[in-house]
């Protein structure tokens, strides 16, 4: 029976031991230097702000945030419609949902305010501009379907 005694192997995995990364950072910093580590965070910044600006000129999409270091809070929410929170909860889970199965992107949500929020996180330093809008683009035309479906 499963209880407060009985240990569950997931907290066991390799993944939550406690290696020593300090070596990995160094080595990193002394390969490519700092400058690179500071432009990969400020190329992070840089496509949240600017993701969060097309989110604000949308028809379909809503910043529930301003974007914070790499991190864009958003959701769909169609112009005019008439959907109350509890639609618009499931709207983005459908949405979220189709994003994540079809390969599209990787990303989370949150709530904001007891809202449900697609999380867009902009950390990796090979992403570009273009990833960022077409994943927008596409999340924009499945709340649209979405919203037909319903």
């Amino acid at each position: 029976m499963w209880g407060a005694n009985h240990p569950n192997q997931t907290d066991r995995g390799l993944q939550l031991s406690r290696r020593d990364r300090a070596p990995k950072i160094w080595m990193s910093v002394q390969i490519f230097g700092m400058a690179a580590f500071r432009a990969a965070v400020a190329k992070g910044i840089e496509l949240a702000e600017r993701a969060a600006r097309y989110v604000e000129d949308s028809r379909t999409l809503e910043l529930m945030a301003p974007a914070s270091l790499g991190i864009v809070c958003f959701r769909v929410k169609p112009d005019g419609g008439a959907l109350d929170d509890r639609a618009l909860h499931q709207l983005n889970r459908k949405v979220l949902a189709r994003v994540f199965w079809e390969e599209r992107a990787f990303m989370s949500s949150t709530l904001l305010r007891r809202k449900f929020s697609l999380r867009m996180c902009v950390i990796n330093h090979s992403t570009t501009w273009d990833d960022v809008r077409e994943t927008l683009e596409t999340i924009e035309r499945l709340g649209r379907a979405a919203l037909a479906a319903s």
